[in-house]
């Protein structure tokens, strides 16, 4: 799942993708320049003298340097951009379909498969809290639920009553202690 990372993890990639584009910029440029710097002359058997076509390589060289550090950066900016876009889907549907949403779905999806289980304890314990989760009573029979989740899964909501008890007590409500 995109996004799932910790704050730390993703501090550290943009730091290490930061210091990678400034090490192959820096590469790059030292390519493109390293004729023209005063200790050239001292070391010209690396790149021999007079041959034209050695230069043009260097330079072709240094600027492909130069462009894979922008496409690591500009990856780096779309994936910044990415993650916060998933954030800010996550507030919005979390605060429209409830905190626990994903949790919820997916539940329901286990459920639902635990219908098809050949433990009849796991059917019935799996149809008792389908049904409390979802306000929706349509026996034991699988397809069924596969199909209503199918039709209903985008637009599903608690019932009140399920999403109170998850809630837990809050202004006016008692809290109840089970001793």
């Amino acid at each position: 799942m995109i996004g799932r990372t910790s704050p730390e993890a993703r501090r550290l990639d943009e730091f290490l993708t930061r210091i990678s584009v400034v090490f192959i910029t820096l590469a790059g440029f030292l390519v493109i320049l390293l004729p023209l710097l005063p200790l050239w002359g001292a070391i010209k058997g690396v790149g021999g003298e007079g041959r034209g076509d050695v230069h043009f390589l260097r330079v072709v060289v240094g600027f492909l340097l130069l462009y894979v550090a922008a496409m690591i950066r500009e990856r780096q900016r779309l994936k910044s951009g990415l993650m916060d876009l998933v954030d800010s889907f996550d507030s919005f549907n979390a605060a429209l379909y409830g905190k626990n949403y994903k949790v919820t779905r997916e539940t329901v999806t286990y459920l639902i498969t635990s219908l098809g289980s050949s433990s009849v304890s796991v059917r019935e314990r799996a149809l008792g809290i389908l049904v409390k989760l979802t306000g929706q009573d349509l026996g034991s029979d699988r397809e069924a639920w596969r199909k209503w989740w199918e039709r209903n899964k985008h637009a599903f909501k608690l019932p009140e009553r399920v999403a109170d008890e998850q809630a837990g007590p809050g202004p006016g409500k008692e809290e109840r202690l089970e001793t």
